[in-house]
């Protein structure tokens, strides 16, 4: 699995508030540096937005994302004020937050915005008419709107961020499941000493290197019984496990089935 692919399957989200909003002539808020996400989808009027010191003037059917951790601006320019669906989010991936890791344009058109409405629609609801599961609706919206933005946005990964190595490591320790990977192999791709090595790794991944190799052999066995008709015993030679004892017992503490129980299910 790539870091790309790897970051966004296991991005997690967080709806912290979200409405829609007709502006007001006062409406603005200076110079300060917000700890999440804001989108902001205008449906009509005029508007101002600043972000790390760019002036943008976003159009009706246009989604603008307003990152975490950047210093931004916005405020009411004439008496034609924005309507606007708008949310406030996290989005994190193994603790990395998600704009920090990739780069984006901030302002894109995307290409449904009837269906997008309706996911804005669902996004407010589920925080002003909150039921038993509203927060799961809320996420499921929140995770559509994302979707709609990345996919008309496109994606390339932040300067200075280290994406070849993350790349490098996750290729690697795709193609050696089936074989021994030590931490000093994975350390001498990137070219760290394995003490620091470690620290970069879970900064990066959310976890030690080795329990995420442990984790990368689990998740191809899940794969591998449920779309081969391999045996229990080559699935474990395939993914590290040279003792079939030993991979049935971390494959029930790690799912709660056996192997053969997990196939059948």
């Amino acid at each position: 699995m790539q870091y790309l692919e790897q970051l966004l399957d296991d991005c997690t989200v967080s709806v912290l508030d979200a409405h829609f909003t007709h502006c007001w002539i006062d409406w603005a808020g200076r110079d300060y540096i917000p700890e999440y996400n804001k989108f902001y989808f205008i449906q009509s009027g005029d508007g101002e937005l600043v972000v790390d010191g760019q002036i943008y003037h976003p159009q009706p059917g246009e989604l603008f994302l307003m990152p975490a951790g950047v210093k931004q601006s916005y405020y009411a320019i004439n008496d034609n004020c924005y309507v606007k669906y708008w949310c406030h989010f996290t989005a994190q991936s193994s603790g990395v937050r998600l704009f920090d890791a990739i780069r984006t344009p901030l302002c894109v058109r995307p290409e449904n915005p009837d269906r997008l409405t309706q996911n804005f629609r669902e996004l407010v609801d589920s925080v002003e008419k909150p039921d038993e599961v509203s927060r799961l609706r809320g996420k499921a919206a929140l995770l559509e709107i994302l979707a709609a933005y990345l996919s008309a946005a496109g994606m390339e990964f932040s300067e200075g961020f280290p994406a070849d190595q993350l790349t490098r490591l996750t290729a690697y320790i795709t193609a050696h499941l089936s074989g021994e990977i030590t931490l000093e192999d994975l350390a001498a791709i990137v070219h760290f000493h394995p003490n620091y090595f470690i620290s970069f790794f879970k900064k990066y991944f959310g976890m030690p290197p080795l329990k995420y190799v442990a984790e990368a052999r689990l998740e191809k066995a899940k794969r591998l019984l449920k779309a081969t008709d391999e045996s229990v015993a080559q699935v474990a030679e395939q993914t590290g496990f040279h003792d079939l004892y030993h991979f049935s017992k971390r494959f029930k503490a790690y799912t709660g089935f056996s192997p053969s129980d997990f196939r059948r299910l």
